[in-house]
């Protein structure tokens, strides 16, 4: 048969920029379906419908209850208590330079370093800002290599050997997985990914080992050097900011950020889904 497919942009635009206006478009957007379902059926002609989105949408606010803007996040505090400066130039000559380059006003941050060796301050310096939940980024010493993940209670480090994955809890539990999948100190645990991918797929951090590992893989041209990870409520204070204000976003690992859609007329869908597996 003939596949169709259609991009629906007015629902982006709803959920992320119109306070109120989302849940009676979506009544509007069901309807439409429903006579579109109709029509075909009336033609002898029946569809198979699917519902996808690419990710979540978090908002400061229960869902259906009274909605807010965002509040906004920037890092210019942090990169001054961490002693850096910020270049804009295109180009990072200094070694206390540091680049802030986020497309839109997401809950995600992404910093490039001329010297990877201050992440770390900065990354405390950005935990002390309201809206800052974690930072992570790609350590690579000699022999070893993982993703750091630090909040304000704790640090964890990822590593990963093909599809299996060790979580070293140096202090906290950053990603709150479950006692019995972590490793202790220089005690590595490898778990394979279909065990710790239904561990926490239904947590605060959704399948994040996987998500992590995708991300310090490096498979965009431009990789960031360190990502800060925003709480639901909040955003990026980015040049965007000037010209308009969010109710719902997404770029973190948060469950409300990450969690989106799938669904069918037809058949049952298996759950969870990576995007891979659509």
């Amino acid at each position: 048969g003939t596949d169709y497919v259609a991009y629906l942009a007015g629902l982006d635009a709803m959920a992320h920029t119109h306070r109120g206006e989302l849940w009676p478009y979506l009544q509007r957007f069901d309807a439409m379906l429903a006579r579109v379902a109709d029509s075909l059926d009336a033609r002898g002609t029946p569809a198979e419908l699917w519902l996808v989105s690419d990710h979540g949408n978090a908002g400061g606010f229960v869902e259906g209850a009274r909605e807010h803007y965002l509040k906004t996040v920037s890092m210019d505090g942090a990169i001054r208590r961490a002693g850096l400066t910020v270049g804009d130039t295109g180009r990072l000559d200094r070694t206390d330079q540091v680049a802030v380059v986020t497309m839109a006003l997401a809950t995600m941050i992404n910093v490039y370093f001329a010297d990877l060796g201050r992440r770390r301050a900065f990354a405390k310096s950005a935990l002390a800002e309201p809206g800052v939940d974690l930072v992570t980024w790609l350590e690579v010493t000699d022999g070893d290599r993982y993703v750091a993940i630090v909040n304000t209670g704790g640090e964890a480090r990822l590593r990963w050997s093909g599809s299996t994955y060790s979580y070293e809890r140096i202090r906290g539990n950053p990603l709150a997985i479950p006692d019995s999948l972590t490793s202790a100190p220089g005690a590595r645990r490898w778990i394979p990914d279909p065990l710790l991918r239904a561990a926490t797929v239904w947590g605060p951090y959704p399948d994040a080992p996987f998500r992590l590992v995708q991300s310090a893989m490096k498979q965009v041209e431009n990789a960031p050097d360190l990502i800060v990870n925003l709480r639901d409520g909040y955003s990026h204070r980015g040049n965007l900011g000037r010209f308009a204000q969010m109710v719902r976003t997404h770029g973190s690992l948060g469950a409300r950020a990450s969690l989106g859609v799938i669904a069918t007329s037809a058949r049952p869908v298996h759950s969870p889904v990576r995007s891979d597996e659509v």
